[in-house]
């Protein structure tokens, strides 16, 4: 039973040294066919899924994946097609990245082969200018994932960028970021990525230590409190950066949200005066102004929305709302007198219909126009549907109830 044993792990040692010895020669042929693609990538393109092949073949073997010389090489090969592709989109910003996941990939590598090394200082060397090399990739990756909007991969490479600012010195090297400065630049543009890229779980440390940095960047203080929902972070902001857009408005949906409308109305007319052309705070204005009650000053809001842009919808459906929802209250107060047929209700009830029927005939022109502005909108439809009804118009009512069924 021993020899057994003792047979079969000699026959195990002599199969894992062959297999490390034919991979050592794939690795070596792979090295090649990436120097040679490196010379002249146009017109050594081949190499690459030259290189790739081998790769394959090699991440088969027993033993590979954990090989730090295995994942050095698979590294080098993934740092070259990234670099490749960055050199070609800044010559033409429309040429776009075919393998996007390549600088990640070769991150990947090169952080595992840099583990797997152990004592030895060749692989540990390699794994080390493989990540000095890959952190400004990283960054170029990023950075054209930015510029096409594509924020959810631009904070994926950039986040990495700020890992290996941590990592590279740990082990003997030197991050792109050479100062504080630098830093905070990054840690800026990734956290900002982050809230646009909706990836806020993992955007908060960076916002936290741009905070605990004192940051000048007024985003910060919004990206908090949309992380955080405390609205502590838009008043230290509002106190901070007091001109800032952003936080402004960020705390004027908060008050809204909140149903706090007098606080709303004060920010909105601070709004108005920060930015005098902005026909949504306008209407926003004017919506508030409805709901506290003065109508007055909502149909001025309205009015003056549409002096800077006639043709918004938002403002001219507004209008005709405000004077149709005004028509409609009154229907409850009409049908108290509906049967009372003596003189005085009578008249009453004539009284008031005639009031109502001339609130619906206001708010027509403004849901007409409305319509022609946005044609699929199901509120203006259906407000002309009814209005049309109540004026006994019924070929035009079922007009509406035709485009209603339409839009549905």
């Amino acid at each position: 039973m021993k020899k057994g044993l003792i047979l079969f792990l000699s026959f195990f040692l002599v199969s894992a040294g062959l297999q490390a010895q034919a991979y050592k020669k794939q690795l070596k042929n792979l090295g090649k066919s990436v120097a040679k693609y490196n010379k002249d990538p146009e017109k050594n393109a081949g190499k690459i899924d030259e290189a790739m092949t081998l790769l394959d073949e090699v991440m088969a073997m027993d033993g590979a994946k954990s090989d730090p010389k295995v994942l050095n090489a698979k590294g080098k090969l993934y740092s070259s097609i990234i670099n490749t592709q960055i050199i070609g989109n800044l010559t033409d910003p429309t040429k776009t990245l075919t393998n996007p996941d390549a600088a990640i990939m070769a991150y990947n590598a090169f952080t595992d082969a840099m583990s797997n090394a152990g004592d030895d200082k060749g692989a540990k060397k390699d794994a080390l200018k493989g990540l000095t090399d890959i952190q400004r990739h990283l960054d170029n990756v990023g950075i054209i994932h930015y510029n096409a909007k594509d924020y959810k991969n631009s904070f994926a490479n950039f986040s990495k960028v700020i890992a290996l600012h941590d990592a590279l010195p740990a082990n003997g090297g030197k991050s792109m970021m050479a100062d504080d400065v630098a830093l905070e630049d990054k840690l800026y543009i990734t956290a900002a990525v982050g809230l646009y890229g909706e990836e806020l779980e993992a955007a908060t440390p960076y916002f936290e230590k741009l905070y605990a940095m004192d940051t000048n960047e007024a985003l910060v203080y919004e990206g908090l409190y949309k992380i955080k929902n405390d609205v502590k972070y838009l008043d230290e902001g509002r106190t901070k950066f007091p001109s800032d857009k952003g936080l402004l408005f960020a705390k004027i949906n908060h008050e809204l949200a909140a149903g706090n409308l007098d606080a709303a109305k004060t920010s909105l007319e601070a709004a108005i005066k920060e930015d005098p052309e902005n026909v949504t705070v306008y209407v926003t204005a004017g919506s508030v102004a409805e709901k506290i009650g003065d109508k007055e000053a909502a149909l001025k809001y309205y009015n003056q929305g549409l002096e800077i842009d006639p043709e918004n919808f938002d403002a001219t459906y507004s209008i005709g709302a405000m004077h149709y929802n005004e028509a409609a209250a009154m229907t409850e107060d009409i049908n108290k007198y509906a049967n009372d047929f003596s003189k005085a209700g009578t008249a009453k009830y004539n009284e008031l219909k005639k009031t109502m029927d001339s609130k619906f005939d206001v708010a027509l022109p403004f849901f007409l126009k409305a319509e022609g502005l946005n044609a699929k909108d199901l509120n203006t439809l259906i407000a002309l549907k009814e209005i049309y009804a109540r004026k006994n118009d019924m070929t035009k009512a079922g007009e509406y109830k035709t485009k209603i069924e339409a839009a549905q």
